[in-house]
């Protein structure tokens, strides 16, 4: 069997900082863009490694992982990192966010052989999944091919191999149900079920008996026992959105039965014994609430025992233009039973625009569309999009157009020759120097 090829990215071309003895893979060095991309393309590389450096960013990381993608196959990073590096909180975060794992400096050839054999294991699996498996762009009801994305589902799969409580923060609209739902859907509790509580929905009076249960004759009113919804989650998840909205003195009560694993429905002193996963989300900064004393501390240490961040929208990238069509098809089949499209200048305001209400937003925008567009083409003006100074991100000007064409057929251009800026601009017709120049000037990386 030929041997494996790994993909060494170094600025400084210092292929020393990794040796192998062992000859299972051939290793090759890159120290910018165009020359990954080649090697990638040549090799056909799925597993590599990134020498971070003291300069680097998440943003720029995040732009160069992104021009990477390769359509056909997933490929998997491992960040190279000196250990006071990672005493940095910026890059545990964007290690956290866009690789598979790390390693750090000086390398120690057998743990990382460990590591690299578990993903080239992952390769073969993946290669032999059927074609429509991998090419959806969808993984447990979530779309998504951006970088951040992708770390996320491996992020899911990595936890739902725990039973430790999750912790899910995320603006509003992000998902972060759905992600609750993947973990769920990927642990061993699958079979079982899970019981959804909205924190912010439930009366203040009612939960104590939501959560907990009652007796019946416990109080005026409860004329029938009630299973509460943490008894009800017996043996599957319990997940507790918005939990920053949890009153305090309901707070204390959560806490008892995180630590004891046992509940008291209201009116009876008996103790029942329940197997419950927590996931828990918020909008909210919990560790601001636990400063300002609304969210009690210990309970924090107890839920936040494993992380996820939801990303934001605007942080998606092309995701953002994928999901717009998905929604665009499955609304316009419900209501229109014909095919319906974006225009060039609705899919750039899609782009262009905030999104502060994420995915939810999205949603909304595109049912509306649907129903105000006279024709088969949504254009800009039936977004009805605004920036956060007001203005409309319909209306364009002469240069505007000019730009905004630049600027479509530059994206097609690098969307169809997977973000290769040598075969993009020979389909542009133009030299690498000049395309360089427009994705400067349109801030396209």
């Amino acid at each position: 069997m030929a041997p494996r090829t790994l993909l060494v990215f170094t600025p400084h071309r210092n292929s020393k900082i990794i040796r192998f003895e062992d000859c299972a893979w051939q290793t090759v060095v890159a120290d910018n863009v165009e020359s990954a991309q080649q090697l990638i393309s040549k090799h056909n590389i799925e597993v590599a490694l990134y020498h971070v450096t003291e300069t680097d960013t998440l943003a720029y990381i995040e732009v160069f992982l992104e021009r990477l993608h390769t359509k056909n196959r997933q490929l998997y990073w491992i960040a190279i990192v000196g250990k006071q590096q990672l005493e940095d909180p910026d890059v545990q975060r964007y290690i956290t966010t866009l690789f598979y794992d790390y390693h750090t400096l000086p390398c120690h050839a057998e743990r990382l052989t460990f590591i690299l054999g578990h993903l080239f294991g992952m390769t073969d699996m993946l290669r032999k999944l059927p074609c429509s498996v991998k090419s959806t762009g969808s993984w447990q009801g979530m779309v998504g091919e951006s970088v951040v994305m992708k770390s996320l589902f491996r992020s899911i799969e990595k936890i739902s191999e725990s039973l430790a409580p999750v912790l899910i923060n995320g603006e509003s609209g992000t998902g972060k149900e759905l992600i609750a739902q993947a973990i769920h859907a990927t642990s061993k509790r699958s079979g079982r079920c899970i019981i959804d509580v909205n924190c912010g929905a439930i009366s203040r009076d009612l939960m104590q008996s939501e959560f907990f249960g009652h007796e019946k004759g416990a109080f005026t009113g409860a004329e029938r026992r009630k299973i509460g919804c943490i008894e009800a989650a017996n043996g599957g998840t319990l997940f507790l959105d918005e939990i920053g909205d949890l009153p305090l003195e309901l707070q204390v009560n959560l806490l008892r039965f995180v630590q004891e694993g046992a509940i008291k429905r209201v009116g009876s002193n008996e103790l029942i014994h329940v197997d419950v996963r927590i996931i828990a989300a918020t909008h909210r900064e919990l560790d601001s609430a636990v400063k300002t004393g609304t969210f009690r501390k210990d309970l924090y240490y107890r839920l936040n025992v494993l992380h996820l961040n939801s990303p934001s929208l605007r942080d998606r990238g092309h995701d953002i233009v994928r999901l717009a069509d998905v929604y665009l098809k499955l609304f316009s089949n419900e209501t229109l039973h014909r095919k319906i499209s974006f225009s060039p200048s609705a899919i750039l305001a899609l782009k262009q625009y905030d999104w502060p209400g994420n995915v939810r937003e999205l949603i909304n925008l595109v049912r509306r569309a649907i129903v105000m567009s006279d024709n088969a083409i949504i254009s800009a003006e039936d977004l009805n999009l605004q920036t956060s100074e007001g203005e409309s991100l319909a209306g364009f000007k002469l240069d505007d157009i000019r730009n905004r064409s630049e600027y479509n057929a530059i994206f097609q251009a690098l969307s169809e020759s997977d973000n290769n800026v040598t075969q993009a601009a020979k389909m542009l017709d133009i030299s690498r120097r000049s395309l360089y120049r427009l994705m400067d000037k349109h801030t396209i990386a």
